[in-house]
């Protein structure tokens, strides 16, 4: 028989631990390496069967974007071939599937929100490898569902918004990039509304997941270029912790070359998930301050 377990890959990134805070009132088990590889599929296979779970978090990701340009094979096996191997095991094996992809699917030549049935087009490796383990899970169909986002951000771990607090805090001139705009999205949002979507299912998750399989996009309200977020997150750094008063100046991406090209406009709408599951997101603005308050919460 299944039981209630709700499996988490990937205990340790900003989104997993956010999901192991907001499924405290269920039965889950967080894993990570070395008890799973994404490397290796024998070890999914292994887990899975050990664990004998009703449900599945895929929140593991090769989410270097720069290293994804030249280590293609950790990229394309992690983000494609273990996220392809899980949608099978979920369907011989009848457990739902929850997995997380990203707004680097798109080039970012549209300027206007994307939606789910707009078309893909990758101009990186990451992004390649991302929607491939899309197309994975579509195409074997089953009880998995996608939750496309974007800018994910915690304040609790190394990434764009810790990182400008840090290049703050060390006294530093800044220039942050104003030509790439999408939406950011705090972790413990994204685990918050994921948890409120497994409530919902009264832990019937082969059979809900099988419903309302499929793709839905879920970002923050609003778009933000990352000049932008850096001033907000400086401001509300500000007037809610007595963080550093920073003057920054707004940079091109071309003053900053990297391996990967990064899309210049990459905005979710998030409709389809409002109107399916009947929540409503905040704004990213919102959220940022929710994340700080709960911050200076821990302080």
């Amino acid at each position: 028989m299944r039981n209630r377990t709700i499996l988490i890959i990937g205990n340790r990134g900003q989104l997993g631990s956010a999901l192991v805070k907001e499924l405290s009132n269920f039965q889950v088990m967080a894993i990570g390496r070395p008890d799973l590889d994404m490397l290796r599929n024998t070890s999914i296979s292994r887990a899975i069967d050990f664990y004998n779970p009703g449900l599945v978090i895929n929140a593991a990701a090769y989410t270097d974007v720069d290293g994804a340009e030249v280590d293609n094979k950790n990229a394309l096996q992690v983000n494609a071939r273990a996220v392809k191997h899980l949608g099978k095991l979920s369907n011989n094996k009848k457990f739902g599937l929850i997995h997380y992809s990203t707004d680097y699917v798109f080039d970012g030549t549209k300027k206007s929100p994307y939606i789910e049935t707009d078309k893909t087009n990758p101009i990186n490796f990451y992004g390649k490898s991302k929607l491939l383990g899309e197309q994975y899970l579509q195409k074997i169909g089953g009880s998995s569902v996608i939750f496309r986002t974007s800018w994910v951000y915690s304040l609790t771990h190394q990434c764009f918004a810790t990182k400008v607090l840090q290049w703050a805090n060390s006294g530093k001139k800044l220039s942050i990039v104003d030509d790439q705009i999408s939406s950011p999205t705090w972790a413990n949002l994204l685990a918050g509304y994921t948890a409120k979507i497994i409530e919902k299912s009264k832990n019937e998750w082969f059979e809900f997941f099988q419903e309302y399989h499929g793709l839905y996009h879920f970002a923050g309200r609003g778009k933000s270029s990352r000049f932008e977020w850096a001033e907000k997150i400086l401001k509300i750094n500000r007037d809610l912790l007595g963080g550093p008063d920073i003057i920054i100046d707004p940079g091109k991406s071309s003053d900053f070359p990297s391996p990967a090209i990064r899309p210049e406009y990459s905005v979710l709408d998030s409709s389809k998930f409002e109107t399916t599951f009947g929540y409503s997101i905040p704004s990213w603005e919102e959220s940022l301050e929710m994340a700080f308050k709960e911050k200076r919460t821990m302080s």
